[in-house]
């Protein structure tokens, strides 16, 4: 069934945080972490280790925090989108995203992550000819999808799941016989400067 995005989510764009910031004269002030470009992996994941720090002149509403389950999706390219797998305190959305919230428990939100990185959503993207080089909420909500059913999306979701954690292992492993490796080489100087 092919459907547009407006209907299945809700769309907002982050919060501009310009008008947000704390100033030395602020009598009121808390600290927030903010999304980072680099937070955007191309496999689909939010990564909070590129979080930056911020302090806000005002108390900033939850619907401009990162809540568990939300997808974010970069308004500049390259256009991609991440699924929020955990809950992040305090995290605030920045205008350099937009906010993709599901309204409907039919849909899975790991599925529309896959999909907006997807070459069918490309597609739609490229198909004025030219890239469109910042999106906005509006052509995301006119953005038509073909949704199967939710035990597909859920299947779908679980192999993007499984994948992820399996490259992240994989990640963690070549880190590991990095370090071994250096090692190695450092412990074989070291014993060829102790013998000479």
């Amino acid at each position: 069934m092919k459907i547009k995005m407006n209907h299945l989510t809700t769309i907002k764009t982050g919060l501009v945080l310009s008008r947000k910031k704390a100033s030395q004269q602020s009598e009121f002030k808390k600290d927030y972490n903010v999304i980072s470009l680099k937070s955007f992996s191309e496999n689909g994941y939010y990564d909070h280790s590129f979080a930056e720090e911020f302090t806000a002149n005002e108390e900033i509403k939850e619907e401009n925090l990162l809540q568990k389950g939300d997808i974010l999706i970069r308004l500049r390219e390259p256009n991609i989108a991440v699924y929020i797998d955990e809950d992040y305190t305090d995290t605030i959305i920045s205008s350099l995203a937009a906010i993709i919230r599901t309204k409907k428990s039919d849909v899975n939100p790991l599925f529309l992550v896959n999909y907006l990185n997807s070459s069918y959503v490309k597609k739609q993207l490229y198909s004025q000819g030219s890239a469109v080089s910042m999106l906005n909420v509006k052509f995301i909500g006119e953005l038509e999808i073909t949704l199967p059913k939710k035990e597909t999306q859920d299947k779908v979701a679980e192999i993007q799941a499984l994948s992820y954690k399996e490259i992240k292992l994989l990640n963690q492993l070549i880190e590991e016989k990095q370090k071994y490796t250096s090692k190695v080489f450092e412990t074989i100087i070291n014993q060829e400067i102790t013998n000479d």
